[in-house]
């Protein structure tokens, strides 16, 4: 998944000779994205738009700026650049060399465990040169310990390296090995084109807040969105891409920003007899419109009671949910 949010980023920002205007609009399975593009030069009369690999190809659209006109378009695979080559060399080198740590680490915490299962079986004997016996076993197993935390401590920052190895070369990767298509457009007075096409895969992920208070649920709808370039005007559509042209866009200002609240009567409440507490709950969607199933934090009275999964609910559905077993 993650590999398809940097593939969109990525492709979310044409080629250089495309302007910085440019827009998303997330849906739950896709996106769909938005942009001008104009010549690099005064006498250019050619732009390419970059499709990623996960571009619908025949939902590309183009329309020319006022003035102008769309003579040819040709579109096809987008060429391999090889400027990603020697990074791609020194990361495969050092995720070599954490790996080669990490088994240094592992041969480390096998020796100092056994020596701290040594030290703590030993049977104290006084002798001239050892009249303290257990405090000498105490010091032995003490300093194995401390070693074992200082491998774990290593093996943590290594863990950690390597998984950030592993996602840049996952980026690169497709960078390099997936760059889609590209469509070379020819326009009659060089001023340039706007352009739309749909992405299918990862879209936005709903996240909502359930507070309940004096017989009533209030729900919160907040939108998670996945990562795109600076500058991208993005919006968010509460449907699917098949119901693009049926759902209503919501321009958002940042992640996590609440798309809709409602308020709901609670026919149902019921506290958990736990030693934390908790609640079980029902409602009723009376709105006109669906949710979308999700995660969800719960709240009661003012307290946090835990996380959720919400499977979502059909106008006049009834739901019911469990919050802090």
């Amino acid at each position: 998944m993650r590999i398809i949010l940097i593939g969109l980023c990525c492709f979310c920002s044409v080629q250089t000779a495309m302007a910085a205007e440019r827009s998303i609009t997330w849906y739950l399975d896709g996106a769909r994205i938005e942009g001008r593009a104009v010549p690099a030069g005064r006498s250019s009369r050619r732009v390419e738009v970059s499709l990623p690999p996960e571009a619908i190809p025949e939902t590309l659209r183009l329309r020319p700026l006022a003035g102008d006109e769309i003579v040819r378009v040709e579109i096809g695979p987008a060429p391999t650049a090889g400027e990603h080559d020697k990074e791609l060399t020194a990361l495969l080198r050092k995720k070599a060399a954490v790996e080669e740590r990490i088994r240094a680490l592992d041969a480390r915490e096998e020796i100092f465990k056994a020596a701290a299962k040594s030290q703590s079986s030993k049977a104290p004997r006084r002798t001239k040169t050892n009249p303290e016996p257990l405090a000498a076993i105490r010091q032995g197993t003490d300093f194995a310990i401390a070693q074992l935390e200082d491998v774990y401590r290593q093996r943590r920052r290594a863990t950690g390296e390597l998984q950030m190895i592993d996602d840049r070369l996952s980026n690169l990767g497709r960078a390099v090995g997936g760059r889609g298509n590209v469509a070379r457009v020819r326009t009659r007075a060089g001023k340039g084109v706007r352009y739309s096409y749909l992405v299918r895969g990862t879209g936005w992920k709903p996240f909502y807040d359930f507070r309940l208070e004096h017989g009533t649920v209030a729900l919160t709808l907040r939108a998670i969105l996945p990562p795109v370039a600076a500058g991208t005007k993005v919006a968010v559509a509460t449907g699917r891409l098949a119901e693009a042209g049926s759902v209503r866009a919501v321009v958002v200002p940042e992640d996590f920003a609440p798309l809709r609240r409602d308020l709901f009567a609670l026919e149902r409440e019921e506290s958990i007899d736990s030693p934390q507490g908790g609640v079980s709950f029902a409602f009723r969607n009376d709105s006109a419109a669906g949710l979308p199933g999700g995660e969800a934090a719960c709240y009661r009275n003012g307290e946090y009671l835990g996380r959720v999964s919400f499977p979502g609910l059909k106008p006049g559905a009834r739901g019911e949910l469990v919050a802090g077993q």
